[in-house]
């Protein structure tokens, strides 16, 4: 996550951002919402102005999010899909049938003699 985002939602969750409501109190600005003139608090501004939904504000808002995490997650599919594919034997050892010691192992790894079978060292 990048510094400014971060920075946002710290300053967000303490409600320190320079809200109409903050300013006023810190430099004596008007404090009301230039859309209705209600108090402008962090949460009017984010979720409670009545213009700000029925101009369709907050779904906008809302699909531009939806967008980026779109076009991030289309870019991390297209780089994974271009990448060539990896043999699955070299990452998970081979399947063994159940109740079966080691030596007698049947797996399905393509190797003749059977590999030894992690986890059936104690089996028996």
């Amino acid at each position: 996550m990048k510094g400014r985002q971060i920075s946002f939602i710290i300053r967000a969750t303490y409600d320190v951002l320079p809200t109409p409501k903050n300013l006023h109190q810190w430099l004596g600005e008007d404090p009301s919402c230039a859309l209705c003139q209600t108090p402008a608090t962090l949460r009017h501004i984010l979720t409670g102005c009545k213009t700000s939904l029925s101009q369709g504000r907050y779904t906008w808002r809302h699909n531009q999010v939806l967008r980026q995490l779109a076009i991030t997650l289309e870019g991390r599919r297209t780089t994974n899909n271009a990448l060539p594919p990896q043999c699955l034997d070299t990452q998970r050892p081979p399947f063994c049938k159940s109740r079966t010691t080691p030596s007698k192992a049947i797996c399905k790894s393509g190797s003749n003699p059977p590999r030894h079978c992690p986890g059936l060292e104690n089996a028996g």
